[in-house]
């Protein structure tokens, strides 16, 4: 596990993770980061370099054991669209 709180050099906003952590604790829901943000923790931030963005916005996949979860989690997430799988965290 690599532990990043306090760090001001995370590719991924840390107030944008905690506040995803937050609202799967509400929905009782394990998720797990994958994809580009989970590369960009992992690659970007032991090398202490900034990933290359073409948007301002943070992209983050999640994923969660099954549709069950998913829909506990859709609850307390606000909705990005009409796309079912995009949403709102931090306001971003």
């Amino acid at each position: 596990m690599i532990d990043l709180t306090g760090r001001m050099d995370v590719p991924v906003p840390e107030d944008v993770l905690r506040d995803l952590t937050a609202l799967c604790r509400t929905a009782e829901v394990e998720f797990l980061v994958i994809g580009a943000a989970a590369r960009d923790l992992v690659i970007h931030s032991r090398q202490r370099s900034e990933p290359t963005r073409a948007t301002k916005d943070i992209d983050i996949a999640v994923a969660v054991r099954g549709d069950e979860d998913f829909r506990a989690l859709a609850q307390v997430l606000d909705r990005r669209g009409r796309a079912p799988h995009k949403f709102i965290v931090h306001g971003r």
